[in-house]
């Protein structure tokens, strides 16, 4: 195997890589995103009527209803699918979308390798970044999540003996 067929096929395995990282992202997020939700629905269930409502519950449920939706916008903004690429990639599913089916055919075929591995590498730092911008916005969804519990376990529990 030549030299640059290796490297073509490191290339295409940190793509690779990169591209399971996003798989694992994606799951978490959803994880995250699922225990928002229920969060908020068990908030909804045990609230007393309206009328009920002391003052620390009315604040309780608002700070833990910030936190709760401050996560799930921090998923959704890390979830929001980016669909530009920042160079004319024959590998990015943007840009190949973007070209009819035999310009992307006749301009693979002409691709060189070095043109090829180029475009590999492209990719691969395209997709680092991005999957280190998703990380850092899950942990601040997380730390969002963290910051929600106390306010959330008070509003039902002040919910809980408000009905008593």
């Amino acid at each position: 195997m030549s030299e640059e067929n290796n490297l073509i096929t490191r290339a295409e395995n940190n793509l690779k890589q990169l591209l399971d990282w996003g798989s694992r992202f994606d799951s978490k997020c959803s994880f995250v995103a699922s225990i928002c939700i229920a969060m908020m629905g068990a908030l909804a269930g045990f609230l007393p009527k309206f009328s009920e409502w002391s003052l620390i519950l009315s604040i309780s449920f608002a700070i833990s209803s910030f936190f709760l939706l401050i996560s799930l916008l921090l998923i959704y903004s890390a979830q929001y699918p980016k669909t530009k690429s920042p160079n004319n990639s024959l590998i990015f599913w943007g840009t190949i979308a973007a070209i009819g089916q035999n310009d992307f055919q006749e301009k693979f075929r002409s691709m060189s390798e070095d043109e090829y591995l180029t475009d590999l590498l492209h990719q691969s730092k395209i997709n680092a970044d991005i999957v280190e911008q998703k990380f850092r916005i899950l942990k601040q969804a997380l730390f969002s999540l963290l910051l929600s519990l106390p306010f959330w376990s008070l509003s039902l529990y002040l919910s809980k003996i408000g009905f008593n």
